[in-house]
């Protein structure tokens, strides 16, 4: 009996509460349209075997419902090169990536709506070779580079119980800004560059 007057209590604060002032996401990328040149930079790829990314992410609340939002990603992808039969090859990579990002949120109802901006810092790992040729003499591809992107992103959460968060993230922006948008201005921007992607997205916000 104890134990259930303390459940209750707990729900019936965390229904008094209203204003949030930090939360804490899990972002889980579930689908994900990006360009060939972002793996090889070579006409060559064949397909992409698997790409995985997890993000943690806190925000910080504004009392006029801004959030500052900080987060850490990690992405492995796999992919295949198809050049020709000899110089067919299998590989992986690993990224990391730092993400900085404003947005503004609305209440509606159950609802947590927030469009915003983020910019997120990547730091390209090795692509290591796992299946290639015996004529390769290198088991993989330094990168070792960073390079910083834009984008807009769209989010819809459900409130559950005040403080629980289970919604969807839709992303739409250049992963390489300056390469992909500076650097083109006078030929013109490609749209082809544009990435899109959705997240699945549970957490807390208190």
């Amino acid at each position: 009996m104890k134990y259930l007057t303390l459940i209750f209590s707990f729900f019936i604060l965390t229904l008094s509460v209203d204003a949030q002032r930090i939360g804490a996401n899990l972002n889980v990328q579930t689908f994900e349209i990006n360009k060939a040149d972002d793996v090889s930079n070579l006409n060559s790829l064949k397909n992409y075997d698997g790409n995985i990314s997890f993000s943690g992410n806190l925000r910080f609340y504004t009392a006029k419902k801004w959030a500052y939002r900080i987060g850490a990603a990690w992405q492995n992808i796999e992919y295949t090169i198809d050049g020709g039969l000899e110089t067919d090859y299998k590989a992986k990579r690993n990224n990391y990536t730092a993400i900085l990002g404003l947005e503004k949120h609305f209440n509606l109802a159950i609802f947590d709506i927030y469009p915003g901006v983020y910019i997120p810092i990547t730091y390209k790992g090795q692509d290591k070779l796992l299946d290639a040729p015996s004529t390769y003499l290198l088991d993989g591809i330094s990168n070792g580079d960073f390079h910083a992107g834009l984008a807009l992103m769209t989010g819809v959460n459900v409130k559950i119980l005040k403080f629980l968060r289970v919604g969807a993230e839709f992303n739409l922006g250049y992963e390489q800004f300056k390469q992909e948008v500076i650097d083109q201005i006078g030929d013109g921007i490609k749209v082809k560059n544009i990435g899109f992607s959705t997240d699945f997205v549970i957490g807390i916000a208190f």
